[in-house]
């Protein structure tokens, strides 16, 4: 079958789909899947996550069919920028969702930064916290650090 043929068969599948024939999607699946998968492959780098996504083309593919306009794009052309776009976007979420690590990951970032006592120890000298303690009693009302008399 040359290439024209394939593409107006796939047109007219496309078009079965929007009105909800099954067997028209097998079609498509069975003519448009290895290259899909490979393009949902190549951008996301992983198996699994490529076969989840290409469930998801497959699935859009279902619900748009009827958006699709031989006019505007060729059907191999409509279908790869939707993979495309399902894997970027599968590529975001899980970069966000990473991106999110729980609070208590935080206690394992090692700070660079002075550390309170050592910062106060170069401000004050030697003596450390109990020196800056001591200077702050003595410049609060009353000599209490709090206030209180």
């Amino acid at each position: 079958m040359d290439a024209e043929t394939r593409r107006r068969q796939l047109v007219a599948a496309i078009n079965r789909v929007a009105g909800g024939d099954r067997a028209a999607l097998r079609l498509v699946y069975s003519e448009t899947s290895a290259k899909l998968f490979g393009v949902c492959l190549r951008i996301l780098g992983d198996r699994s996550e490529a076969e989840d996504v290409l469930q998801d083309v497959y699935l859009t593919v279902w619900r748009k069919a009827a958006s699709f306009d031989e006019g505007v794009a060729s059907p191999i052309t409509w279908l790869v920028a939707i993979a495309r776009n399902r894997s970027i976007d599968r590529l975001r979420s899980s970069a966000a969702s990473r991106a999110h690590a729980p609070l208590e990951a935080a206690a394992e970032v090692p700070d660079a930064g002075l550390s309170a006592p050592r910062a106060a120890r170069n401000r004050r000298g030697s003596g450390g916290a109990q020196e800056l303690l001591a200077g702050a009693r003595g410049a609060s009302v009353g000599g209490d650090p709090l206030g209180v008399p």
